[in-house]
This record gives C-alpha cells, sequence and structure tokens, in this order.
C-alpha cells in the first residue's frame, strides 16, 4: 500500500509485509490517522495501520463472503464491514478486535450490501434493492427506500 502527497505526487510511505493477495478496500479513519485494508484474501482479512508510523495496530479475519465496503465509525474505533447478505460491526481497542454480526429481525431482506456510512453514531447501509437500513448499534431500526 503506497500512500502519496496529493500536492507533491511523492510517496509519504509504503505500508509493506501483511496485505494478503491484493487489497478490496482501504479507507481512512475521520481524523486520518488510521487506515483500514481489507484484503482480497478468503476471509478478507482487516488490518488497521497507524499509517503514519508505518505500524499495524490490528488485524482480524472476515467473513468469506463477497466484500462490498468498510468504513470507520464516526470517531475512530470501530468499523463496519459489508458484503454479501452480511453486515459485521467491528469494535477495537489495542489489538483486539471483536464484531457483533447485524441483527436484522424478520423485515429485512439479505442481499447485497454495497455502501455505508453514518448519521452520528448510527449506521447506515445501502442495499442492492434500493434500500438504507439503519441501525441501532447493531440492530436494524428501520428501512427507507431511497429508489427503485
Amino acid at each position: 500500500i503506497r500512500i502519496w502527497s496529493l500536492e507533491t505526487m511523492e510517496t509519504i510511505v509504503i505500508l509493506e509485509g501483511f496485505n494478503r493477495r491484493a487489497i478490496a478496500h482501504l479507507k481512512f479513519s475521520a481524523d486520518g490517522t488510521k487506515l483500514v485494508a481489507v484484503c482480497q484474501d478468503t476471509y478478507h482479512t482487516i488490518v488497521i495501520y497507524d499509517w503514519r508510523n508505518n505500524q499495524i495496530l490490528s488485524h482480524a479475519e472476515s467473513f468469506d463472503n463477497k466484500s462490498l465496503s468498510i468504513d470507520f465509525n464516526i470517531n475512530g474505533t470501530g468499523l463496519l464491514h459489508c458484503g454479501n447478505e452480511i453486515v459485521r460491526f467491528w469494535e477495537f481497542s489495542g489489538r483486539n478486535m471483536q464484531y457483533s454480526d447485524a441483527i436484522f429481525g424478520t423485515r429485512a431482506k439479505l442481499q447485497g450490501f454495497l455502501c455505508s456510512g453514518w448519521i452520528g453514531s448510527n449506521a447506515v447501509v445501502g442495499t442492492v434493492d434500493g434500500n438504507l437500513y439503519r441501525f441501532i448499534g447493531a440492530t436494524l431500526d428501520s428501512i427507507v427506500l431511497a429508489h427503485s
């Protein structure tokens, strides 16, 4: 993974040594101090970097479904990893990472979860069928038709 300056086009740092196969997704935390990479290995391993210091903060295998998006939560202490028929919420502290799978209940349709974002501390996930799923914690709270 090569981090480069938009202004000078020069490489700032090269993160090497851990990445497995290709990289499926990259995302910086809101404060810019962390970078998450999702590897394109069997279990879409997640690696969290302190990229400025070229240091791995934490890593863990996620899921074997197709990986479609990754996003840091608002305060940079957790992740939302979305894929085909799965939404996984990650919390990390030091080197420890723990996840909770989304609780959909009976209203939701398991499908491709294409993109994600946050409204405050609540996750919002875009679905293949044009809905937005809003979560409180890891529990589905509401479904809004965004487009057909």
